[in-house]
């Protein structure tokens, strides 16, 4: 049987690798949009905002094939 301090030390490992994929997938947007150039700021804010990580996903897809801050700028406001 687990005692409380078990499943709290569970609860939280599990939470940190969820934070370690969230912060990843940021990254990797960033990476991406570094290619054009500098990120527009709200294009920054929307991404640290987000916390789901299939929209991550998708808007990491939408990184890689954007043609400029305009068009991915669309992808994620719409979100």
């Amino acid at each position: 049987m687990c005692n409380l301090s078990e499943v709290f030390i569970e609860k939280g490992i599990r939470r940190g690798m969820q934070e370690g994929t969230i912060n990843q997938s940021r990254q990797s947007i960033f990476d991406l949009l570094e290619d054009l150039g500098d990120i527009p700021e709200d294009i920054v804010a929307r991404i640290q905002d987000e916390e789901d990580t299939e929209t991550l996903r998708i808007w990491h897809k939408a990184a890689a094939r954007t043609e400029g801050f305009a068009a991915f700028r669309e992808t994620i406001m719409n979100a």
